[in-house]
Parts: structure tokens; sequence; C-alpha cells
């Protein structure tokens, strides 16, 4: 398992325990269901998941099924490809994962 920042550094407790990947699908949720001026209650509903389950693949600490995948895609007109590919080519290593981190006055 790799180190989070540097080998000496502990993980610290507000970085999603996802994988990169992870992250990944869930900031392109997020930008994504924003675009299309969803509210997460009505996403929830159009995909059939819970508003927690919801909060969790966009802080990219699930991996969903691909039927949920498929669902997800559907909902936001897109293929399931655009939800799993980086938005974003010129940042650097570790952005996905930071970029999920929640700040103690966040109130996603």
């Amino acid at each position: 398992m790799g180190s989070f920042a540097g080998a000496d550094e502990a993980l610290p407790p507000h970085v999603p325990l996802g994988s990169e990947q992870g992250c990944i699908l869930g900031l392109n949720v997020e930008i994504k269901r924003k675009a299309a001026k969803l509210s997460k209650v009505r996403f929830c509903e159009l995909v059939g998941i819970s508003r927690p389950m919801l909060d969790k693949i966009e802080r990219g600490e699930s991996n969903p099924r691909l039927d949920l995948l498929k669902r997800l895609a559907f909902v936001l007109n897109v293929k399931v490809d655009e939800l799993l590919e980086p938005p974003f080519d010129d940042v650097g290593g570790d952005f996905y994962r930071r970029s999920r981190q929640r700040s103690p006055f966040d109130n996603r």
C-alpha cells in the first residue's frame, strides 16, 4: 500500500480511503450532477440509491458495482467511461484524492 504524502507522514483522517480511481469517479459524478442542476435528493431518486450512498460515491469512498455505474451514467446522460476518466489532464499526482478531502467547514 502506497503512502499519501511522504513515507513518514500519516494519512490525515479526513482524506478519503478510496482509491484514486474511486476519487476520480466521485469528482466526475459530483461535477456532472451539478452541471445537470440535479440536487442530491433528486439525483438519488432517479438513480435509486440512498443519500449516504451518493455521499460515499462523491467522496471517493465507494467502488460501485457495474450495474450502479450504468445507472449513474444513464441519469447523467454520459457513458460509463466518462465517469472513470480523469476530468483534468494537467494536474499533479494525488490531486483527485486531495480533491475529495472534507474540510471541517464543508457541508456537502
